[in-house]
């Protein structure tokens, strides 16, 4: 064993591994019914929970998936009620990635605006690239404004987006 950066760097990833691994596994082993009805009673951390287990498969058959497909938002959305107060900003940002693959720009953009106010960062990102070359409206003065944001935060993609702007 040595105590090295690298050796340290090492450790971090494998027991990152180990926990996602984990993490999989027990939400794999909790009853969709029981979260879906939570969920329905408001329990946000339950409505996360299906946002993952549908978002990745995790025990759950095909037919749930499918049935529930349009449920992700809605439990997106009961899962994002009171973010700003538990420090879950990234919820809304990752949400919002969500609402862009399905095109409501609308509804994403909010969001992000949201989650940029409350310091995510990936907002801040995600914000800039959709108004300097996403499928909405340009927009140079708010993609510089967002893309400045996440350079503030050392966003190296955001520095390559900016530059682009230039």
């Amino acid at each position: 064993k040595t105590d090295s950066p690298d050796n340290d760097m090492h450790q971090v990833t494998l027991l990152h591994d180990e926990a996602v691994a984990m993490r999989k596994k027990m939400i794999a082993n909790l009853q969709p019914a029981d979260l879906e009805a939570a969920a329905e009673n408001g329990d946000t951390e339950a409505a996360w929970l299906l946002v993952h287990k549908h978002e990745e498969a995790l025990g759950v058959s095909k037919a749930w998936l499918n049935e529930r497909e349009k449920k992700v938002f809605e439990w997106g959305e009961i899962a994002i009620q009171g973010c700003e107060e538990k420090g879950l900003s990234w919820r809304k940002w990752d949400l919002a990635r969500k609402y862009i693959e399905t095109r409501n720009f609308d509804r994403a953009i909010e969001l992000l605006i949201e989650a940029s106010k409350e310091g995510e960062m990936q907002a801040n990102y995600m914000l800039g690239c959709l108004y300097c070359e996403g499928e909405i409206e340009t927009n140079g003065e708010l993609a510089k404004h967002y893309l400045e944001l996440a350079v503030s935060e050392e966003d190296e993609r955001a520095m390559v987006m900016l530059a682009r702007l230039y």
